[in-house]
């Protein structure tokens, strides 16, 4: 019993110490949002039955403020049997930015997405590419800011912040659960130890990506955006950026129930496995905080619970709080309790779904759980 008190101390040592850490880097003063219009860019965008959310993301990016003469937007059809394909072509018909590829065949084995940005990737001109999901909506100045972003000649890949958002509870939640992750992640890159790309708000040097070998160049994963990510920065020596600013944000719709909850942490479970040691440790430190609650509960008494309790909040408010006033959110804050039962039910959740046999369900199809 020593020997587990101990380890909780050691455990809410290290938790306060890394929120600290968090907390002190995010107070830093910001670079200033640069906006550019004289960058030739090509926007690729993988959609596989989309019916429901193809036409305002294409309605966001035919809104663009970027010249008409300096984009291109490149949408690959991945075997849709909605119809997809229908609203697109009935969309982009008198407008000639938009391409519209029916993706056949695949390259180096690939598949899915990964597969379908490949080929799009072959066919782009720009001198950056920016991808996007085609459940997304852009803001009007996105593609001035992801361009802006590419100053630094070494600068490779640039995320901007990507946060659910829908009328229901369950939506709210997600989108503080998205907002949580994205201001770690910005907290990550300051202190030079970069997680991941956001594969739904990305863009690529292009320079960079043909240096690579392109998506091709890269074994087939489900986390598409973590191979290129991975490819560009930790083997190509290309500099990473994160901007946590609203005028490169986008919003995602929602996941509409539980099972497709499920399925897409699944899906992130299967990309997690790659993370490097000292990721997968912070993650690991995170998820075991809620044990040693306990611990201190039982062998300490409540009043120790409570505290520790308490404390974890406190840094998850102060942590969504730094996100939400960068992104001009503070008002979603309220929804912060709900959200404190939701992340408490994931982290239950997540080593069942870390061990449960089957594969990974993604956009109908099946993959194994190594994401292959």
């Amino acid at each position: 019993m020593v020997l587990l008190w101990w380890t909780c101390w050691i455990l809410l040592g290290a938790f306060a110490t890394a929120v600290m850490v968090y907390l002190s880097v995010l107070m830093r003063g910001d670079e200033p949002m640069v906006l550019k219009s004289d960058v030739k860019l090509s926007v690729l965008v993988a959609a596989r039955n989309e019916e429901a959310a193809i036409l305002d993301c294409l309605k966001a990016l035919h809104g663009l403020d970027y010249p008409i003469d300096n984009i291109e937007i490149l949408i690959g059809d991945d075997a849709s049997t909605d119809r997809t394909a229908e609203i697109i072509q009935a969309f982009i018909e008198d407008k000639p930015q938009f391409n519209y590829f029916l993706i056949q065949g695949t390259l180096n084995g690939l598949r899915g997405k990964q597969n379908v940005l490949a080929q799009l990737g072959q066919k782009a001109s720009g001198d950056l590419l920016l991808i996007t999901d085609a459940d997304i909506r852009v803001n009007p100045l996105w593609a001035q800011g992801m361009a802006g972003a590419f100053a630094d000649k070494q600068t490779g890949i640039v995320c901007g912040p990507s946060i659910v958002w829908g009328d229901s509870l369950f939506a709210k939640v997600q989108g503080l659960d998205w907002m949580m992750g994205q201001v770690l992640s910005f907290a990550h890159v300051r202190l030079g130890i970069p997680i991941s790309a956001v594969g739904n708000n990305m863009a690529i040097r292009t320079e960079a990506y043909r240096k690579l070998g392109g998506y091709e160049s890269l074994p087939f994963h489900i986390i598409e955006d973590y191979q290129l990510f991975q490819g560009l920065c930790e083997r190509g020596g290309w500099r990473y950026r994160l901007l946590l600013h609203p005028t490169v944000g986008a919003v995602s719709l929602p996941l509409e129930n539980l099972k497709a909850w499920f399925h897409q942490r699944r899906r992130w479970f299967a990309g997690a496995r790659s993370l490097a040691w000292y990721n997968l440790a912070l993650i690991c430190l995170n998820a075991s905080f809620l044990p040693a609650i306990v611990c201190m509960w039982v062998y300490g008494g409540p009043v120790w619970g409570i505290a520790c309790l308490t404390f974890k909040l406190a840094s998850d408010f102060a942590l969504l709080s730094a996100a939400a006033t960068r992104l001009g959110m503070s008002d979603r804050l309220r929804w912060f309790g709900p959200y404190s039962l939701y992340y408490l039910f994931s982290l239950i959740a997540t080593p069942m779904l870390m061990v449960l046999p089957g594969k990974v369900v993604w956009k109908g199809r099946k993959y194994e759980m190594g994401g292959r």
